[in-house]
């Protein structure tokens, strides 16, 4: 943008050109073994809410991201089995 605005002769020099991005770290995701995975589905169809486990479930066995997760809907998107 600054840029445009200097070749337009609407700025003198760039004040972004001096800028650096800020550094993004690299983390290592954290992945929880199968077994971890399974105990977590069997305690939760013994809760007090078992729906639950249907869920945990979806997002462990579909790689769908967070947001893909939260805009599914019950009824439409995922059968009852």
């Amino acid at each position: 943008m600054f840029t445009q605005a200097c070749r337009w002769g609407w700025r003198d020099s760039n004040p972004a050109q001096w800028a650096d991005p800020p550094s993004i770290p690299n983390r290592a995701p954290v992945v929880p073994e199968p077994g971890d995975v399974i105990a977590l589905i069997e305690e939760a169809k013994a809760s007090r809410s078992p729906e639950k486990a249907r869920a945990i479930f979806v997002s462990a066995t579909t790689g769908m991201r967070r947001a893909e997760l939260c805009a599914l809907r019950r009824r439409r998107d995922v059968p009852d089995c």
